[in-house]
């Protein structure tokens, strides 16, 4: 690692050694004012902050061998940027919420975080009525300047985002794992065409399995980064309420789209409707509302 590094580099560092997460970074921020302190310590002084042995040792070997450095280069070549709190153009909305991403890693326009973006979510398995609610929505409301966010998961999120690509219009995928790793793999198509038109965004660094818990967490990135939330076809039990549950913690607005009474898919939905949520019918039912 260089000579003399800033809270930027320090944050990139720690997200990038093994066995340290989110917590740990935040365990750290509370306890240090300044965390670029972190260069000098010994491991017996990072144990004594909180770190493990594990940890500690990680840390010390990516300074030590230079890793970071060579890390550095390696997401350079790959046209991977690299966003940390500490810089100024991190979105404001995500920065404000409870347990923010510290470094986020992008391909793609990474001006497309300036504007205003709805998050669309839902079902892995719509119907014809889901998919068609899901592309017009998105083509509309890209059509009047606003972002579409979505996780480019199978089903409703794939639809969001081909919505916004059919009429040029931009889109953010938040992917569970690394921005690098297209998952699933049969959206390589659609990967592609957001890398290039729109935004691929991860907290994950490059080289991270992919695993079941790394899903549930982009969620508050998704909302995060929206004014608000439309669950598009949600089953009582879906993990689209995830999503529906770190929106209202984050104070966004939450729409449900209303679905046929006996569609098992519009029961979750329906439940947001009845439990105070907005109904979405039109568009202008979001824009409204901004």
């Amino acid at each position: 690692m260089r000579n003399k590094i800033d809270k930027r580099l320090m944050l990139i560092a720690l997200n990038e050694t093994p066995g340290i997460g989110m917590k740990t970074i935040a365990m750290l921020h509370q306890k240090l004012d300044d965390l670029t302190v972190l260069q000098t310590c010994t491991q017996k002084e990072l144990i004594q902050l909180g770190l493990t042995e594990k940890q500690a040792s990680s840390f010390l070997a990516i300074q030590n061998k230079g890793i970071i450095d060579k890390r550095l280069a390696f997401y350079e070549k790959q046209d991977i940027q690299i966003l940390t709190v500490a810089d100024p153009d991190y979105p404001n909305m995500l920065k404000q919420i409870y347990q923010p991403p510290w470094v986020l890693y992008a391909i793609g326009d990474l001006s497309i975080l300036g504007l205003p973006m709805i998050g669309i979510v839902g079902t892995r398995k719509p119907t014809p009525y889901g998919k068609k609610v899901t592309e017009q929505l998105a083509a509309s409301l890209v059509q009047r300047g606003i972002g579409i966010v979505s996780g480019m998961a199978r089903g409703i999120d794939s639809s969001a985002h081909r919505g916004a690509l059919q009429v040029k219009g931009k889109t953010v995928a938040v992917l569970g794992g690394p921005a690098d790793k297209i998952y699933p793999p049969e959206n390589g198509q659609l990967y592609r065409q957001i890398a290039e038109s729109g935004l691929i965004l991860s907290e994950v660094p490059v080289g991270t399995p992919i695993h079941p818990g790394c899903f549930p967490l982009r969620n508050r990135i998704i909302s995060g980064i929206s004014l608000g939330i439309v669950v598009v076809e949600a089953a009582e039990q879906s993990g689209s309420l995830i999503t529906v549950d770190r929106a209202l913690e984050q104070g966004r607005d939450v729409f449900a789209v209303p679905g046929p009474i006996y569609s098992a898919k519009s029961k979750g939905t329906l439940n947001l409707i009845k439990e105070g949520c907005k109904m979405f019918t039109c568009t202008e039912d979001i824009l409204e509302e901004y």
